[in-house]
């Protein structure tokens, strides 16, 4: 059965609830009719139900004879059975099709064997019902296929499987059923002959799409500002892009898609091959610091371990870009670096104590504000974040999207990342779809219809 959903629909939850992670506040699980309390984990395994996670939860350091085993290891007269667990671990993959060096260190497989292997785990556990979240989402197209004959054969031994996937294409192919939740709800429901990809794409949509809160940048301009000529990394494949100046441009594509790769090569973080023009001038970009000298900003997906120092004030988050030019002969000048913070926190609207509050005491739309200010504190010419409304309340949401409209009012090009389409329909003024490391669409304002994004991109 396939799960489908946007983000914040509840398929996550949904998952761990079925995995005992999560208690659920009312309802009832029946497995093979019977009511079962799933309180933990344990409970689950107990029950025959495995969870594959997204983010794969195998030992990096130790084989994949070690992993499917881990926990539930045979012994014999009080010693580890390593001879029948090998035997069983080949059994295991031989059911599956596939062939794993079962000696090596499960660091140096790839991605797809290592969700095999995980897969492994499960049958291991004599699992009757495996979960799987985002399975393709790193995952190649002969690596999906691979996955998918996998996954068929287990079928064809009675198991039941429940596949969440944000790839409307690959529930035909895979699903008898499929479920779409809106809100937390079944919004609908699909057999096998109905799945039709248009269908599936407006019934994702269904009662979620409200009136654009933002208003469209004041800044009318055709004039590039940043270019990008044929980025290669491990993921893109000749991407070619231009952001205008003074407009907001998304960048959407699925998990996988390679999106997620252009921030950081754009930042000097990945390595990569092509050109990039800034107001007309060919830049060399190999660190952040260089990056940054050309007045490139990014904001990065995670604020906390990537874009602030939690543990410090929130004085010396905002200032840290710009020490130098605050500093006299090597001596930070405290009254300038005050006067900077207070003018960049009141310019955002931060509600804090004083400067010397820890950032991990502000909530977490006031963080984000703080990771956004930082960054205006060099000019910058461009400025890109990369899931910039995750994890934060809707006011900050909305205030973010007018906040940005404001900056490319100015003449500043902002780019926004994100797999959240609601939130890059809201707050862009033109989206781009990447699939497979390539630009796949581009939709202009009066163009965007969510259910024709979605499909571009799947």
């Amino acid at each position: 059965m396939g799960i489908a959903g946007l983000n914040g629909s509840g398929k996550s939850t949904l998952l761990r609830v079925v995995g005992g992670i999560v208690k659920p506040d009312a309802g009832t699980v029946l497995i093979e009719g019977k009511e079962q309390e799933l309180g933990s984990p344990r409970d689950s395994i107990q029950n025959g139900i495995a969870l594959v996670h997204q983010e794969l939860s195998l030992a990096p350091s130790l084989t994949p004879l070690q992993n499917i085993f881990l926990g539930h290891e045979y012994t014999r007269h009080s010693l580890l059975d390593w001879h029948r667990m090998r035997e069983d671990a080949e059994e295991i993959l031989s059911r599956l099709g596939v062939r794993i060096d079962l000696d090596a260190k499960t660091k140096e497989l790839g991605i797809a064997d290592q969700q095999l292997v995980e897969i492994g785990k499960a049958l291991s556990l004599h699992s009757k019902i495996i979960c799987l979240d985002e399975p393709t989402s790193a995952l190649n197209e002969a690596e999906v296929e691979r996955l998918f004959s996998c996954v068929k054969s287990l079928r064809t031994e009675g198991k039941s499987i429940i596949f969440v996937s944000h790839n409307i294409n690959e529930f035909a192919t895979l699903c008898e059923e499929l479920v779409v939740l809106v809100g937390g709800r079944v919004g609908s429901r699909f057999s096998r002959e109905m799945m039709e990809p248009e269908l599936i794409a407006d019934a994702l949509f269904a009662g979620t799409q409200r009136d654009r809160m933002s208003v469209r940048s004041s800044v009318e301009s055709k004039e590039p500002l940043l270019r990008l000529v044929n980025i290669k990394t491990r993921l893109l494949r000749d991407l070619s892009l231009t952001v205008r100046r003074g407009e907001v441009l998304g960048l959407y594509g699925l998990l996988g898609s390679g999106v997620e790769e252009l921030p950081l090569a754009l930042f000097g973080l990945r390595k990569h091959s092509g050109k990039v023009e800034l107001e007309g001038q060919d830049l060399s970009i190999r660190r952040p610091s260089q990056a940054t000298e050309h007045g490139i900003a990014y904001i990065p997906p995670d604020r906390r371990v990537q874009g602030l120092f939690t543990e410090r004030s929130i004085a010396y988050n905002t200032s840290i870009l710009t020490l130098d030019e605050l500093s006299k002969r090597g001596i930070l000048e405290v009254w300038k670096e005050r006067r900077r913070v207070k003018e960049a926190l009141s310019d955002m609207q931060v509600v804090y104590r004083d400067t010397d509050q820890r950032v991990k005491e502000l909530s977490g739309g006031n963080q984000q504000k703080v990771l956004v200010g930082k960054w205006l504190t060099i000019q910058p010419k461009v400025i890109v974040a990369h899931e910039a409304f995750r994890g934060i309340d809707v006011v900050t949401k909305d205030y973010l999207k007018r906040y940005f409209r404001k900056l490319a009012g100015s003449g500043i090009g902002v780019m926004l990342i994100s797999t959240e389409l609601e939130e890059i329909i809201d707050a862009c003024d033109r989206i781009l779809v990447v699939k497979d490391g390539v630009m796949a669409a581009e939709f202009s304002d009066e163009s965007f219809h969510a259910a024709d994004i979605l499909l571009a991109a799947s």
